[in-house]
């Protein structure tokens, strides 16, 4: 007769499809099959993986959750545990639905055990069961920077995406930014939700200029080891990374001869009459940084810009000289006075030098100091 006496909670699992095991009618228990359960470190699994540990006829309930090692050594108490109903009323039998959720952050393999210390109707039990959990090393889903991108330069558009194919909730993504220059240390507000970063606001600001920033990626509140799609190598890489801030370097385009380079007195004549792209009277500045076979150019910002002179006398005045931005150039520009090269023989040239200081953006105080031939036309 007793077989006959089953739970409605048992007809009703069954009828689910999920395997129960019959106790007399005072109480039936389930401990879940010890199938594997697999996730990528960090995120949660929940164990048993598609079942739960199922009791009924339960008067009191001292459980024990472990997580051990796979040698069956003790680790820690397991962090979550799902029950219902959640305390032991001590009167009629109850049912008692029992899972894990806990997340692991090393890779490796464990053991989650579980014991149940009861009492039913007819006394006490003991009833226990253990899952293995196999936890793995979560691939990114595109490629990420190396340490052989470690170096970006100012007005470099960077970016990437840290997601993995095995993290399951996108809002456990979060990112914390650390930029460190030559003024201070700020940690930008952390960006939860969030698996693709972008550098290229930082990246723009000329006092991140021979400084560094730091980004911290985390899932579910913890860095993490990752494996890059794209590397046949298999290596382990983790979830942080530094960049370099390389700053760009001056370049000048004139015709004239730069204080301190090789000159020779009329060697090359200037005409000063011309107007097209090859106008003598112009000395163009932009900023260049190589990154790979190609160039970012940035426009040189001015602040202090000022003439300092020169010679001969009559050549220029203070007025006579300007600067302008054209595209990604500064221009400075000197109008020779109209009586100086009226006075220059036809059949002979002058030597001339001009002077002038500014600085730029990034605190760099350029002082340059030109001498050319010129002739009239």
């Amino acid at each position: 007769m007793r077989s006959q006496h089953i739970t409605r909670l048992a007809l009703l699992l069954l009828a689910g499809g999920l395997a129960l095991i019959a106790f007399p009618e005072v109480s039936s228990a389930r401990a879940a099959a010890s199938d594997t359960v697999y996730v990528a470190m960090n995120d949660s699994a929940r164990v048993p993986g598609m079942v739960s540990d199922i009791m009924d006829n339960i008067r009191t309930m001292e459980p024990t959750f472990q997580i051990l090692n796979e040698k069956l050594g003790f680790i820690r108490n397991a962090n979550f545990v799902s029950n219902k109903p959640p305390k032991p009323t001590g009167q009629r039998g109850v049912t008692y639905v029992f899972y894990v959720w806990d997340a692991f952050e090393r890779p490796g393999t464990y053991i989650v055990k579980r014991i149940y210390k009861v009492t039913d109707e007819l006394g006490k039990k003991e009833f226990s069961a253990q899952t293995p959990v196999k936890v793995i090393v979560p691939t990114l889903v595109s490629s990420a920077p190396t340490d052989a991108d470690s170096n970006c330069y100012y007005g470099q558009s960077v970016s990437f995406s840290f997601a993995t194919r095995e993290f399951r909730n996108p809002r456990l993504y979060s990112y914390t930014i650390v930029v460190r220059n030559a003024r201070e240390a700020i940690q930008l507000p952390s960006t939860p939700g969030a698996s693709f970063v972008s550098l290229d606001t930082l990246l723009t600001k000329p006092e991140n200029v021979g400084g560094t920033i730091t980004i911290d990626c985390r899932y579910n509140g913890k860095p993490f080891d990752y494996y890059d799609p794209f590397d046949v190598t298999s290596t382990l890489h983790r979830s942080q990374w530094m960049f370099f801030v390389k700053g760009p370097s001056l370049e000048r385009v004139t015709f004239w001869t730069q204080r301190g380079k090789p000159y020779e007195k009329g060697q090359y004549v200037l005409n000063m009459s011309l107007t097209s792209i090859f106008n003598p009277k112009e000395f163009r500045y932009t900023y260049s940084s190589k990154v790979g076979n190609s160039y970012i150019y940035t426009t040189p910002r001015v602040t202090g810009f000022r003439f300092v002179g020169a010679e001969p006398d009559g050549f220029l005045m203070a007025g006579d000289v300007e600067m302008d931005y054209n595209n990604v150039w500064l221009v400075v520009r000197i109008k020779p006075r109209k009586t100086f090269m009226d006075a220059i023989d036809p059949c002979k040239y002058r030597d001339v030098t001009v002077r002038f200081s500014f600085t730029t953006q990034f605190g760099e105080t350029i002082s340059d100091e030109y001498q050319a031939s010129i002739v009239p036309y």
